[in-house]
C-alpha cells in the first residue's frame, strides 16, 4: 500500500503536526502495512529561514531534485517528470526523502509562488464545481493560498511518479 500524507511539515518540523507525523511514520504497525509513504506539501524557495530549516542537518533531508539546484542523484525518467510538471504549472520542485521518527520517507515540495495563473484559476473553478469550495472567500489567508496553489501540481507529481513506480515494476515483470 502507498500512503500520501500533505502536510505543511513536510519539509521540516515546525510543531505539533510533525510530532505527529514522527511517531506515525515510525510506528512498527504502519511500517507493516504500508509499502511507500510520499509526505507532499507546499515550499517558499525565497524565504531563507525556511531555507535554513529545510537544508539544517538536524532536518536529515535527502535531496534527489531540486529546481533551483538541479537535478541531484536522480534517475532521468524521474527529472525529466518533474522538470514537466514545473513547466507546465510555473512552479519549483524538491524530491528526496526526510526522516520522520528516523526513517526515511519520500517527500514533493512544491514551490508555487510562480504558478501559472490560469491554470490555478482553472482549478479554483474546478474546486468550487466539485467540492463548493468558495476560494474568493479564503484568498485573503496567504497560507490557505499558498496550499491551493501547491496541490494539484504536487497531485500530479505524486500521481505520475506512482505511474512511473508501477511501469518500472511492469517492465521488471514484477
Amino acid at each position: 500500500m502507498i500512503l500520501i500524507h500533505a502536510t505543511h511539515e513536510a519539509g521540516s518540523k515546525v510543531g505539533g503536526i510533525g510530532a505527529v507525523l514522527d511517531g506515525l511514520l515510525s510506528a512498527p504497525s504502519y511500517l507493516a502495512e504500508v509499502e511507500r509513504s510520499l509526505v507532499v506539501g507546499p515550499i517558499k524557495t525565497t524565504d531563507a529561514a525556511e531555507m535554513e530549516r529545510l537544508f539544517a542537518p538536524q532536518n536529515k533531508l535527502s535531496v534527489f531534485y531540486f529546481a533551483d539546484g538541479g537535478q541531484i542523484n536522480c534517475p532521468q525518467p524521474l527529472a525529466d517528470l518533474l522538470s514537466g510538471i514545473e513547466r507546465a504549472f510555473g512552479v519549483r520542485l524538491l524530491y528526496g526523502t526526510r526522516e520522520f521518527g528516523g526513517v526515511a520517507h519520500e517527500v514533493i515540495l512544491v514551490d508555487a509562488s510562480d504558478i501559472n495563473p490560469e491554470r490555478l484559476g482553472k482549478f479554483k473553478y474546478y474546486a468550487w464545481e466539485k467540492f463548493g469550495l468558495d476560494c474568493a472567500k479564503f484568498e485573503h489567508e496567504p497560507e490557505f493560498s499558498q496550499h491551493l496553489a501547491a496541490a494539484e501540481p504536487a497531485v500530479a507529481a505524486a500521481r505520475d511518479y506512482w505511474l512511473l513506480a508501477i511501469g518500472k515494476r511492469l517492465r521488471r515483470g514484477q
